[in-house]
């Protein structure tokens, strides 16, 4: 399943490939591995977490370009 959800993190775009709830088995991968060990199993550049404690692994979009509407 192809997600293509795109989340606004420090005023970067990013394309969310997976997420995790906070009650997952994700967590203790984390904890085990380390996330750059994890991010190069998923082929991610980062992991995000919002402030519900779901993790988001995501690639940076970087030629995008954030515009504000007037």
């Amino acid at each position: 399943m192809m997600n293509n959800n795109i989340i606004n993190f420090n005023n970067n775009l990013y394309q969310v490939k997976r997420s995790f709830k906070i009650d997952s088995w994700f967590i203790k991968a984390i904890e085990q591995f380390g996330a750059e060990e994890v991010c190069n199993a998923y082929h991610v550049d980062k992991i995000i977490r919002d402030s519900n404690g779901t993790h988001y692994l995501v690639n940076e979009i970087k030629d995008a370009e954030i515009i504000s509407e007037s």
